[in-house]
């Protein structure tokens, strides 16, 4: 019977533990964010809402931090936009708290994001603004993928529900 001593190098070694500690922050990771990423993936309303609602109120809560950040711009035009984009936001988040799945919504969406993510561009590339804009950029191209996901499936779990809460009359509704 013979016995056969096996040797690894210290560099081996390292990239076994290195292998078995992603191993073990990617399982970790999987139970933390699949669920923060089902919710996300079922409510693009939302996520879209959200991150408008907290842009829109940047300028008008803290301007001197925006034009740190993005660079100096004319202040009412920045507030104005924000002021905008907050519109937009709060409107996306009734439909998601209504659990709306209209073409309205989806054009907003798609639209606002698709709008916002080539001017970005169009202003980096010709040096407009700064090239901290591509943050926005990637951000609006991931909302883009987001509701053309859901739209490729189908309705999401989203959708109108009668049930999901009363409902204003239109405008020229009677009383």
């Amino acid at each position: 019977m013979a016995i056969t001593i096996r040797t690894t190098s210290s560099s081996a070694q390292r990239a076994q533990q290195m292998r078995e500690t992603w191993q073990k922050a990617s399982q970790h990771g999987k139970n933390y964010l699949a669920p923060v990423g089902a919710l996300l993936a079922s409510h693009p309303p939302l996520v879209q809402g959200v991150y408008y609602v907290l842009m829109g109120l940047w300028p008008l809560v803290s301007l001197d931090t925006l034009v740190k950040v993005a660079g100096p711009r004319t202040d009412w035009l920045q507030q104005s936009l924000g002021a905008l984009v907050l519109v937009i936001g709060a409107t996306l988040l009734v439909a998601a708290y209504r659990k709306q799945n209209t073409p309205e919504v989806f054009c907003l969406a798609l639209g606002c994001a698709g709008i916002f993510a080539g001017l970005d561009l169009y202003f980096i590339v010709s040096g407009q603004v700064s090239p901290i804009y591509l943050v926005d950029v990637v951000i609006e191209l991931g909302l883009l993928a987001l509701w053309l996901s859901v739209w490729r499936q189908g309705e999401g779990s989203w959708q109108h529900r009668p049930e999901a809460g009363p409902h204003p009359p239109g405008p020229g509704a009677a009383a």
